[in-house]
Formats: structure tokens, sequence, C-alpha cells
């Protein structure tokens, strides 16, 4: 398993199992404006007004990824004033 060989500290199954609870897939048409409707309601009520940091990963093409971010933002899911915010591609690490 990567975090044996990456972490700065040992999981074991439970917190890696802890962790696991906090994370969502969501697949959508980036072109489509209710599929960012529907991740906006979906994310409302997962955070239900708490703090909450969100990574979005975008399986995307790397020039997809501007449009994408225009959205989140226009959407208001890419302010930091409840959280911090990050996007990341999957080419990022390329």
């Amino acid at each position: 398993m990567g975090t044996e060989q990456h972490a700065a500290q040992i999981f074991d199954a439970t917190t890696c199992m802890e962790f696991s609870t906090c994370l969502w897939y969501r697949s959508g048409d980036f072109k489509a404006q209710p599929d960012y409707d529907g991740l906006e309601a979906f994310l409302s009520e997962e955070i239900a007004g708490g703090p909450a940091n969100q990574l979005f990963y975008l399986a995307a093409t790397p020039m997809f990824f501007a449009p994408i971010l225009e959205q989140l933002g226009s959407h208001k899911m890419a302010r930091q004033d409840n959280g911090w915010r990050l996007s990341c591609g999957e080419h990022d690490h390329e």
C-alpha cells in the first residue's frame, strides 16, 4: 500500500476506513449546467454548513481545466471562506 512508503505516519486499517468515508466520487459532463447544480446541491447537503476542506480531482484533459474551474467558481464551490479548496487534474503529476 502506498501509505506505508509515502506517509509521514503509519495508517492502520481503521484510520484508512474513517478517512475513506470522507471521499466521494461524482461524474458529470463538464459542459452540462445541471451537473454543476447537482454537485453544488450534493456538497451543500454533505457539509451542512460546517467547515469543509475540499479537493476537486479533475479527470479531464488539461485544456478543459479552465472552463471547469470557471463553472465551480460561478457556483461558489471554489470559495475558501469555509475551508480550503484545491483543484488538481490527472495530468498534474506527469
